[in-house]
């Protein structure tokens, strides 16, 4: 980790990096890479921050449940009885 000017350039690697970036993301709301990486910025640089990010966002649940998609739902193919009309319905 190293110091100039007021800011802190702390190692991608290191698990204390990991936990900043976690708890900003969480702090801000569970928002973008942008918006994560724009408030980890005014005090920290990371090396390859925006990977970093993108990382710890691609495996917060929070984040999974809400971005999630829809499932498509496979259906069969429906009986020929239900599709043909009986000859009591017809004129």
């Amino acid at each position: 980790m190293l110091w100039r000017k007021a800011s802190c350039y702390p190692s991608r690697h290191c698990k204390f990096t990991e936990l900043l970036v976690i708890r900003e993301h969480e702090r801000i709301g569970h928002c973008g890479v942008s918006a994560t990486l724009t408030q980890l910025r005014k005090n920290y640089w990371i090396p390859k921050g925006r990977q970093l990010v993108k990382t710890i966002i691609r495996i917060c649940l929070i984040c999974k449940k809400y971005n999630a998609k829809p499932a498509h739902q496979l259906r069969g193919q429906l009986p020929r009885d239900r599709i043909t009309q009986p000859l009591h319905f017809k004129s």
